[in-house]
């Protein structure tokens, strides 16, 4: 990679506000992915994807979404990219892309079965505050993890500097606190 990730400041001078990635539950696997961030998040496209088993441990969690952080970006309005990720992009067809890529991953036919039982999380690592927080999100209704009508149920904080079995217990404890998405 030629480009700098730590993008505590960007290279047309904007400074970093936070970055986020998404670390979701579903029955089959874990997806944790990074996200291009401002007042929102979208998946990266230059971002990295992390696919782990149901089984997989607090220590493994964490390290995933540790690269996942490393990896995710912060692109403001004034960023050349702004445009091609936030406007030129249609919301509809990307999540009909999206929804097929992770049934394929689940190995079901339909949505509903994809999203029975998942969960959904959202991980930000707020550098100006040097803390990462962690939201599992309890559904009420509405289809996706995103939809306005969810609450965050399970909170939790870790410094920055925390290791990757801390990170990872951490977000498991949300997660648990979290209702199911289904």
């Amino acid at each position: 990679m030629s480009e700098d990730r730590s993008y505590h400041n960007l290279p047309n001078g904007d400074a970093r506000e936070h970055f986020s990635v998404t670390a979701n539950a579903f029955t089959k696997f874990y997806l944790i992915e990074s996200k291009v961030c401002y007042r929102g998040a979208l998946p990266d496209p230059e971002g990295i994807r992390h696919v782990l088993p149901p089984d997989a441990d607090a220590e493994q969690l964490g390290t995933a979404i540790l690269d996942a952080l490393s990896h995710a970006r912060f692109i403001h309005p004034s960023h050349p990219d702004f445009d091609a990720l936030f406007k030129e992009r249609k919301a509809a067809e990307l999540v009909d892309a999206y929804d097929a890529e992770l049934m394929r991953l689940a190995g079901v036919k339909t949505k509903a079965s994809l999203y029975r039982g998942a969960r959904g999380v959202n991980v930000t690592l707020h550098s100006d505050w040097d803390e990462i927080k962690i939201y599992a999100f309890a559904r009420r209704k509405g289809r996706y993890f995103w939809s306005k009508k969810t609450d965050a149920s399970g909170k939790e904080t870790v410094p920055a500097s925390a290791s990757a079995i801390e990170l990872g217990e951490a977000y498991l404890r949300a997660l648990a606190k979290g209702g199911s998405v289904s």
